[in-house]
């Protein structure tokens, strides 16, 4: 992190003082892996694989379409997380 501290300076005038610090950062990649998808006559069933408990975010997108939010998603104690898309169209890409 750095950022620039104005208070040492004499009557508004000179240059800002430049701090930095280091720090470590709290984040950590849960990998969820696409394990495979199969389609049936309304609808796709998508499974990934992911440690038990392990939150997604789900989006989809319709072609070339916007991305739309489908919710969360929380990998069961088999390490799964399963989605039925439905309904589907055929010819449809979907993302």
């Amino acid at each position: 992190m750095a950022w620039a501290d104005g208070r040492g300076l004499q009557n508004g005038r000179g240059d800002p003082d430049i701090y930095m610090a280091a720090t470590a950062l709290g984040c950590a990649v849960a990998p969820i892996v696409l394990v495979g998808a199969v389609a049936v006559p309304d609808s796709v069933v998508v499974t990934w694989a992911a440690t038990d408990g392990t939150p997604a975010e789900l989006f989809r997108r319709e072609g070339t379409g916007p991305y739309v939010d489908l919710g969360l998603v929380t990998a069961d104690v088999q390490g799964r997380i399963v989605y039925v898309d439905k309904p589907v169209t055929i010819g449809q890409t979907y993302s």
